[in-house]
């Protein structure tokens, strides 16, 4: 008589703790889609997305016309990416953002969407190699200009992009700030 009343008041409990999981995630995603990150005043708002609003606004209507994938609002899986770019942190740091609050495989797909977009319409509008000796013979004019450097037709820059410790040789991945990354080159 006792095993039956425990085990409907087990089952009972493992309802209500389903019930408080769900009102919980209810609760995460209106609180998420309720936030604009564009009421941020101006200097806090380059501080967290190292964009200024003309240029978020200028990507999220790039965004806007692309197929909309998951349950995420344009605005959140662009702020959720560029938070994500500008602290060159781990996925799962983007979902402790109030205002991003993203789970890390959701961020992952939406990750992946951004930058598919991205790719696919925005680098063929921004992004040139030149090609001919005319092209790269003007580029190289105004590199001096500006710089007093002789013949630069593009610069590479160099950054540290944060990675989990490797299990082997991990030494090598320890950086001078402090944490494991991989030391990948940047074109611009």
């Amino acid at each position: 008589m006792h095993s039956i009343a425990f085990r409907i008041l087990a089952e009972d409990l493992a309802q209500e703790h389903e019930q408080e999981i769900l009102q919980q995630r209810i609760n995460r995603r209106n609180f998420r889609d309720a936030a604009n990150p564009l009421e941020l005043p101006n200097f806090l708002f380059q501080k967290y997305y190292r964009v200024n609003k003309p240029a978020f606004i200028y990507l999220l209507e790039e965004l806007q016309p692309a197929k909309k994938q998951f349950a995420v609002a344009p605005i959140v899986k662009l702020s959720a990416c560029l938070r994500f770019f500008a602290e060159g942190a781990y996925q799962t740091g983007v979902g402790k953002d109030h205002d991003v609050a993203l789970t890390q495989p959701t961020f992952s797909k939406v990750l992946s969407e951004v930058l598919n977009i991205f790719e696919t319409h925005l680098c063929p509008k921004w992004i040139r190699v030149p090609k001919t000796s005319e092209e790269k013979r003007k580029i190289a004019a105004a590199f001096y200009v500006k710089h007093n450097i002789p013949g630069v037709i593009g610069c590479i820059d160099r950054t540290h992009v944060r990675i989990i410790a490797p299990k082997e040789n991990k030494h090598i991945y320890y950086n001078r700030k402090g944490y494991y990354s991989l030391n990948v080159m940047l074109v611009s």
